[in-house]
């Protein structure tokens, strides 16, 4: 017969050790764990391949990699999906992230994004100014053209 702990949600603690989602919230000890270290556990504990996980969200293998990574993470519905597939609640899932970390990397990629913007801008009057100087080149020609057959 299952107790009641026996029938909370498994919880990945410190170093992959499984508890219940009860116990994980009155642990003590400072013993932190990365969000791309939590998903790692998480996937594994549940037996998954990174794709297999990516299928069940809808997104990439490529997706899951950089979450455990650390090289991206995953917006708010997909933590929500997250949560909901691992049977735990996001401050769970979340607990212990370095908000700062996601904010930067969000800031930098922001950052990227402007600076691809601003190429493909620069790209854009460049070709507008190029077009424009032929079309005043070609029609300049054909004006001399009929200048020189007028005046000859």
């Amino acid at each position: 017969m299952l107790n009641f702990m026996d029938r909370l949600p498994a919880v990945v603690g410190c170093r992959g050790v499984l508890y219940p989602a009860m116990m994980i919230v009155n642990m003590k000890g400072g013993c932190t764990m990365n969000f791309n270290e939590k998903l790692i556990e998480l996937r594994k504990s549940k037996g998954l391949s990174q794709d297999e996980l990516g299928q069940r969200l809808g997104v990439s293998r490529q997706t899951i990699s950089k979450w455990e990574l650390a090289q991206s993470y995953p917006d708010f519905q997909r933590l929500v999906l997250l949560s909901d597939y691992f049977g735990m609640s996001l401050d769970a899932l979340v607990k212990d992230v370095d908000v700062q970390d996601v904010r930067e990397k969000n800031l930098n990629d922001q950052k990227l994004t402007a600076i691809y913007d601003d190429i493909q801008s620069a790209k854009s009057t460049f070709n507008t100014i190029f077009n424009g100087l032929a079309i005043f080149g070609v029609v300049g020609t054909v004006f001399f053209l009929l200048l020189g057959i007028l005046l000859r």
